[in-house]
């Protein structure tokens, strides 16, 4: 039951979504030819068709879509790992257990290393977190901290067997996660296509 809710608030998102898209390419245009003074692109003019399919890959290249795809891999390792449905009256899953936990701090202790020492590397030029290298480098090492912890623990708890349940865990986020790719191709489209628009 939940599972077709989730799939008709999907679809009606995509529906609104492509909906939206198609109205602002006709608002678009109309406004243009109702203020032709003002500074508004239409999408149906010779330089609206230009940018929308020539700047297609550019609009799509976006750091949110790795966010996304890591976002989806970490979701996918976690999830069929089993760490979330640790037994500790299990020998092998404590010992697993603790083995991840130990990953993790040493992790943690590798990162404060790369950012608290004098002349940390991980530290902008001027000696500052925010914006670095390390604050930029959050997300990634979040995200392959994680599955890092989450295979290790599946490897030594038994629920993987072998590499390729390990590579089926890696892809089988992205698989669970695959209507969000559709929802994020035709939400950004249509942000980037009003900022066309109504750029100045």
């Amino acid at each position: 039951m939940k599972n077709s809710v989730d799939k008709n608030i999907y679809s009606w998102i995509i529906v609104f979504l492509s909906l939206a898209q198609i109205s602002i390419i006709l608002v678009s245009w109309i406004i243009s030819a109702v203020v032709p003074s003002g500074n508004y692109h239409s999408l149906l003019s010779s330089e609206g068709v230009r940018w929308y399919l020539g700047q297609f890959l550019a609009n799509m290249s976006n750091p949110l879509l790795i966010i996304l795809v890591l976002a989806c891999m970490v979701y996918g390792v976690i999830i069929k790992s089993g760490i979330l449905h640790f037994d500790k009256r299990k020998y092998r899953n404590r010992i697993a257990m603790n083995f991840s936990l130990a990953e993790l701090l040493l992790v943690v202790i590798v990162m404060i290393l790369l950012t608290l020492m004098p002349h940390a590397i991980m530290l902008s030029i001027t000696g500052n977190l925010f914006p670095s290298s390390f604050s930029s480098s959050i997300i990634p090492v979040t995200a392959f901290t994680l599955i890092l912890i989450s295979e290790s623990y599946a490897l030594l708890s038994g629920n993987f067997h072998g590499l390729s349940d390990v590579i089926f865990s890696l892809t089988s986020g992205i698989q669970k996660g695959a209507p969000l790719f559709l929802l994020y191709i035709i939400g950004c489209q249509f942000f980037y296509s009003l900022l066309f628009v109504f750029g100045k």
